[in-house]
């Protein structure tokens, strides 16, 4: 990344701004595939989504159109045996034909032809249970997938989310993951970006609805002049405080990084199991080529997302889990433009204090991401099933047609041709005949 040099005016240095980026953990949630019907699913499979090298060989199209040309080579093989002179191969071809009819799925052990067409029903019937295996495991995002060269989505997992209101259930019982975000304490580490302010020069007050503060004792703080930076880290008292932070003496302040810090916690009971996710998020505010305003407020709305993930298998229980999403604004204008505003001047000297507030609060509802599989083992085993039978119908109602129609038809179109070509042959032979009778008796006169 190319650093971002930054040095508004009254700074003390000139400070890299990719160092104290903005950070998130919630992302958009995944959109549900498009076709989220297993048998359609299936039909999809068959052709590839897109006709490169990769895809076009593993798709089960390819290894149809291999098996066919494969049982044609077959076919060619002991066609070829059966029209030349008995030999030792023919022994072969008989037993060859014998298993071939064994295997015929299509005339029920009848036919030669219906035992190659069985090779390409197995070969996609594989295919098809390599698939419906892959498409079940598929459930967990993390898991690579059989055809990563078409890029294709097929997965056995739908997404779906929506705000909602932290109700009870019909019994009156609340999700047990609230109470594990309501428990998880904040940590709040705030950097001053390029100032001269050191630790002794920080206060940090809890401001309370009775109009009086309490002082918050600072966890750590760092005032190297490497960067020109003062980091501090102190504890929110709870998830509604307001809390203030003073910085005396007359040092101006270039940028400001509030960060959100809280430990993860795990509970395993025998009907769910809860993950409270640790917290980890920052946020940069800064103006260009200005300093932070005297007295500057934010907002740091407090939103819980609850991630719920449906089980696999319905012996398996669901999985709750819960972050915090905080969403920190500031109020009015960060720098000073205010200022001028109200008095008509500019801001010509240093103050003897900054101050800045930070409001949290947590907001009623709550994002809730729901993921469930698509299909399941029972149901995913039956529909397989049930493709590969109306596959074998749908080829056996080929062959059945082409008895039906098609032989008949191939055989009028052959007499017919004989007909023909046995008439041409008859006017021919008697033109001939005439012709050499007329000589004859030609010669002899």
């Amino acid at each position: 990344m190319q650093p971002i040099e930054f040095c508004s005016l009254g700074a003390s240095s000139e400070v890299n701004l990719t160092v104290f980026n903005s950070t998130t953990q919630v992302f958009n949630y995944l959109d549900s595939p498009i076709i989220e019907n297993y048998d359609d699913v299936l039909l999809l499979n068959f052709i590839p989504s897109t006709w490169t090298a990769g895809c076009v060989l593993s798709s089960p199209l390819f290894v149809a159109v291999l098996f066919i040309i494969l049982s044609f080579i077959i076919w060619l093989i002991m066609f070829t045996i059966k029209k030349r002179q008995p030999t030792s191969f023919d022994t072969h071809r008989k037993r060859a034909k014998c298993i071939l009819k064994h295997i015929d799925l299509i005339g029920e052990g009848e036919r030669l032809v219906g035992g190659l067409a069985s090779i390409v029903i197995f070969a996609i019937v594989i295919y098809s249970i390599v698939f419906a295996v892959y498409y079940f495991f598929s459930y967990s995002s993390d898991n690579t997938w059989i055809r990563e060269a078409c890029n294709d989505s097929l997965r056995n997992t739908k997404f779906d989310n929506a705000l909602q209101l932290p109700l009870p259930d019909p019994k009156g019982n609340d999700w047990k993951i609230f109470q594990l975000l309501k428990d998880q304490n904040f940590n709040m580490t705030v950097a001053l970006i390029n100032t001269a302010a050191k630790c002794d020069n920080i206060d940090v007050h809890h401001k309370k609805h009775a109009g009086h503060s309490e002082k918050i004792s600072k966890i750590y703080c760092n005032d190297s002049n490497n960067n020109f930076t003062t980091s501090f880290n102190f504890q929110i008292p709870t998830h509604i405080s307001t809390v203030q932070v003073g910085i005396n003496g007359p040092y101006f302040i270039g940028a400001i990084r509030l960060c959100l810090h809280g430990l993860p916690k795990c509970v395993n009971d025998e009907d769910e199991y809860r993950e409270l996710k640790e917290l980890d998020v920052c946020t940069l505010f800064h103006t260009d080529k200005k300093t932070i305003g005297l007295s500057t407020y934010f907002n740091a709305d407090l939103v819980r997302v609850i991630n719920v993930t449906k089980p696999l298998r319905r012996n398996q229980n669901t999985n709750y889990s819960g972050v915090w999403k905080p969403i920190t604004t500031y109020i009015d204008n960060l720098s000073d433009d205010l200022y001028y505003a109200k008095y008509g001047e500019y801001l010509r000297y240093a103050s003897d204090q900054t101050t800045f507030t930070v409001k949290f609060k947590e907001q009623n509802y709550y994002v809730q991401n729901n993921k469930s599989p698509i299909i399941r083992r029972g149901a995913i085993t039956f529909h397989t099933f049930m493709f590969m039978f109306l596959l074998i119908d749908t080829i056996a109602m080929f062959f059945l047609v082409y008895k039906l129609w098609g032989q008949p038809l191939v055989r009028c179109l052959v007499q017919l041709c004989y007909k023909s070509r046995e008439h041409e042959f008859q006017s021919n032979h008697t033109e001939t005949a005439i012709e050499v009778s007329y000589s004859f008796l030609y010669f002899l006169y």
